[in-house]
């Protein structure tokens, strides 16, 4: 265990009106795919998670497999509760041009080990539609998931659907501020 890990650990505060903390820090998930090796990937989450850690961000992109195969089992083993994001690609895009299906999106998403799947909901249609695919849900197989998985990797390689991570299309203006970026009246259309 590290020194910064055998401290005292991190503050947590109130998860809104429920009774449950949540850490004043997360693990973003994007990065563990960064790491030089999946043994320290591995040790990046024990050890936020040793110092209290209890929010770990999904980060489903490119490197979606670290957070599949690396943190999602650890959470697990650490009875934390993960919470799905994004399961449409941020704003839909990937349904608009018809390369996969809500459905199918929101049924993956769904069958992985997470306690919940946030999905943006913008609509009473959209509400009963998800409502409907939440009611009729089955998780999908491994094997269900394995070609729906290669029926994406295509697309999933160059972010093109997920732009709320490949560009600053969808950043507030604080967000837009801290990095440098235009604000949106200020970027050309």
């Amino acid at each position: 265990m590290s020194q910064s890990s055998k401290r005292q650990p991190i503050d947590r505060r109130p998860f809104g009106r429920h009774p449950d903390q949540v850490s004043i820090i997360g693990l973003g998930g994007y990065h563990l795919g960064k790491a030089k090796t999946i043994v320290e990937a591995v040790r990046i989450v024990h050890e936020a998670l040793d110092a209290g850690v209890n929010f770990l961000d999904d980060a489903f992109d490119a490197n979606f497999r670290s957070f599949q195969t690396r943190v999602l089992p650890e959470l697990a083993r650490q009875k934390i509760a993960a919470i799905g994001m994004k399961s449409l690609g941020g704003d839909g895009r990937v349904i608009k041009k018809n390369v996969a299906r809500v459905d199918d999106a929101m049924r993956y998403a769904m069958s992985l080990p997470v306690c919940t799947t946030v999905s943006g909901i913008d609509s009473l249609r959209v509400l009963r539609q998800n409502l409907d695919i939440a009611r009729d849900f089955s998780p999908m197989t491994a094997r269900e998931r394995q070609v729906y998985e290669q029926g994406l990797a295509d697309y999933a390689l160059d972010g093109r659907f997920e732009l709320y991570k490949t560009s600053a299309e969808h950043d507030g203006e604080v967000g837009r501020r801290q990095h440098g970026f235009p604000s949106q009246e200020e970027v050309p259309m």
